[in-house]
């Protein structure tokens, strides 16, 4: 059983780009309804906030889950199919509902709901535990296996069971490993260990679990080491030395085909940028200048939304928490101030240890990003504002969701 609950209809968007309005991480400003009325379908239906509460009713007789989400946020449509899939192999075990916080702002409210996807399990009437993010199938599994209720002492170790009867005893370590930072998902320690026992096995997710470890003390030196351990894996099995290496530079021919082995993020900034200015002259606006200062806050701002799984113009930092602070706090020297985001999923392809995003080029996924920016008018206002005169920009490829994460600063 999956229930949606809107208030109003759902407003259309453009399909395959993600927006985000640069006011907040989670509307609370109320819409107005079209004349249209929402079509609905055999498997969805579309109520008011009455039917929020008769779905909280249900949860004393079977536990919910609720996938607070917009239309326009990239890992809010990334991880919806994954909850529907998870509840019908549940077979009734629990029900999946959804909450359209756009158009249900005093249920978001009411839950805290500060970034989206937020999801949250319902026991007799309650919030009971809840993620954010759009985390991987079985991390997710992980999660509920955890959470149920009446089901916590059951099955929860099936899987590592299942491993150790085959003899697979370095899986099973690892299967525990990921249910232990499922549910401690900012231990650094419990992060260490999983990269080092996915290192050669898994060198994408290894990496990808050293990057969300802070770069301070004896953990941060702790996880150089293992970076340079799992570069020097790769540089054995791949032809294709790492990015990091002086060895083999990256890509500078903006016709290239990504390689996300040899993926030169400076290369697809700067296609970016050099867009960008080109959609301000065509406008008869002038071009951006680069600032380091913008370009420090953009990135900070683009690392906070891949290790978090989420489009968000805010951070969960009383002291970077709004763009501003973010400038003002690499030296700031900006008196106004503007920032762009966005996510975009691609497809990807593995052979012969290299990870490639299928058929695509740097300038091609640079285009893109620009025209995602344009389509948005909240973004296509910033990027043609002649207030701003400067711009950072940053990207990342978060290989968890197989997605860019794209964030551009403007300054004037």
């Amino acid at each position: 059983m999956r229930i949606k609950v809107n208030k109003f209809p759902t407003k259309k968007t453009h399909q395959g780009k993600t927006k985000k309005s640069k006011e907040t991480k989670v509307p609370t400003k109320k819409t107005k309804s079209n004349k249209t009325p929402t079509k609905t379908t055999k498997k969805t239906r579309t109520s008011t906030r009455g039917s929020f509460d008769s779905v909280l009713q249900k949860s004393h007789e079977v536990p919910v889950v609720i996938q607070f989400f917009t239309n326009w946020c990239g890992p809010c449509r990334t991880l919806k199919p994954v909850m529907e899939k998870l509840a019908k192999q549940a077979g009734g075990k629990w029900l999946l509902a959804m909450v359209d916080v756009e158009k249900n702002p005093q249920i978001a409210s009411q839950y805290g709901i500060r970034s989206i996807p937020d999801v949250h399990l319902f026991h007799k009437g309650q919030s009971i535990a809840s993620f954010k993010g759009a985390k991987p199938e079985h991390i997710i599994q992980n999660w509920l296996d955890s959470n149920l209720p009446k089901r916590r002492r059951r099955g929860e170790y099936s899987e590592a069971d299942d491993l150790l009867k085959k003899g697979n005893v370095g899986s099973a370590i690892t299967q525990l490993l990921q249910m232990l930072l499922s549910q401690n998902p900012d231990s650094p320690l419990i992060k260490l260990i999983l990269a080092l026992q996915s290192m050669g096995k898994n060198n994408p997710q290894a990496m990808q679990l050293i990057n969300e470890i802070e770069r301070k003390g004896g953990q941060g030196a702790l996880a150089k080491r293992i970076r340079d351990l799992i570069d020097m894996d790769i540089d054995e099995k791949d032809a294709h030395t790492p990015t990091h290496s002086p060895y083999n530079p990256a890509p500078t021919s903006a016709n290239a085909k990504i390689d996300l082995n040899n993926f030169s993020k400076s290369l697809l900034a700067q296609l970016v940028q050099d867009m960008v200015n080109e959609v301000r002259r065509s406008r008869g606006v002038q071009s951006l200048n680069e600032d380091t200062v913008l370009a420090a806050a953009a990135n900070d701002q683009n690392v906070y939304q891949m290790k978090h799984d989420v489009l968000s113009h805010h951070q969960n930092n009383n002291h970077k928490h709004t763009v501003q602070q973010r400038v003002d706090s690499f030296g700031g020297g900006f008196r106004t101030v503007g920032e762009n985001v966005q996510y975009q999923g691609m497809q990807v392809t593995e052979w012969n240890n290299r990870i490639e995003i299928i058929m695509d080029t740097y300038v091609n996924t640079a285009r893109k990003m620009v025209e995602n920016w344009i389509n948005s008018p909240g973004h296509y206002k910033n990027m043609i504002n002649p207030r701003f005169t400067y711009v950072g920009t940053s990207v990342g490829w978060n290989p968890e969701n197989n997605a860019f994460f794209a964030t551009q600063v403007f300054g004037g």
